[in-house]
């Protein structure tokens, strides 16, 4: 029988039984869905996650859901961090963010949907390095019932969802009505999977890998052609689509780390990107 108290990450009991809530998170879990957002119940939860991701900003959590870049959701797919949820269409994959300049840190109780291109790609590759880990006793291995369900989710494949996600609406998932302010500051996932919102990203590379290309150089002049700016944006950087504002191109860049560092778990006030948070956890 699985030791609850050795596990401080359980579904929090709430007077609607029918909303999750996890114990990381102040309110119930939300799923932003085309212009609705959408209460995750209970039953659809198959794997409860021991902790959320962190970000530095609104800007790079945008730049990470609005992508399908494995290069760019590669730091975020411990399974540690990872949702499974089930509905009429299967399984399909979801995670939570922290965004630390957020001071209530409502992000938190949204999941965002991993495309499953991502997951088939990155999954696999994850899967090795955690058995690496474990080997060296830089991991430990699974102890219990719920530690085991999470690595297990790296065993998720797209056929495992007959639609690009879980779409809320079809399985009847209760609308919030009032959401969390933060929402309105990043994407949300329309049906059918496409991502809308108040930016969209691409990457640097010309055929959709920001790993296979050179320096890419962008120029813009003011108004009048009176001063020219040259804008240098290196190997492996996703920028957000630049923005002509007063003859001055504006160019946000975020780079993404590698593999190997995803995998620290220290907590901090203000990690980097990619940094896990694990500031209140047990020792699950």
């Amino acid at each position: 029988m699985e030791d609850s108290e050795a596990d401080s990450t359980a579904i929090v009991p709430s007077t609607n039984k029918k909303r999750a809530k996890l114990s990381f998170c102040k309110n119930h879990l939300l799923l932003p869905f085309g212009k609705s957002t959408f209460y995750v119940p209970e039953e659809a939860v198959l794997s409860i996650p021991k902790g959320t991701n962190r970000v530095a900003n609104t800007t790079i959590l945008n730049q990470i859901i609005s992508t399908k870049s494995p290069t760019t959701w590669n730091n975020y797919l411990d399974p540690d961090r990872l949702i499974l949820i089930k509905g009429s269409e299967g399984k399909s994959v979801y995670t939570t963010f922290k965004v630390m300049d957020q001071t209530s840190h409502e992000e938190e109780v949204f999941i965002r949907h991993i495309p499953p291109t991502v997951c088939d790609k990155q999954f696999p590759k994850w899967k090795e390095l955690i058995e690496k880990d474990t080997k060296e006793g830089k991991r430990k291995p699974p102890e219990n019932d719920r530690q085991e369900q999470r690595l297990n989710v790296l065993n998720w494949k797209s056929k495992d969802c007959s639609r690009a996600q879980i779409n809320p609406e079809h399985n009847n998932w209760e609308v919030c009505k009032d959401p969390p302010k933060s929402l309105k500051h990043t994407a949300t996932v329309a049906p059918g999977g496409k991502r809308t919102g108040p930016s969209r990203s691409r990457p640097a590379g010309a055929n959709g890998s920001a790993d296979d290309c050179s320096d890419v150089l962008v120029t813009s002049s003011d108004v009048g052609g009176d001063s020219i700016r040259t804008f240098r944006i290196p190997v492996g950087k996703d920028f957000l689509a630049p923005k002509l504002i007063d003859g001055y191109l504006y160019v946000t860049t975020v780079k993404p780390t590698t593999l190997t560092e995803s995998s620290n778990d220290t907590a901090q006030n203000d990690g980097p990107v990619g940094q896990n948070d694990d500031a209140h956890e047990g020792d699950d």
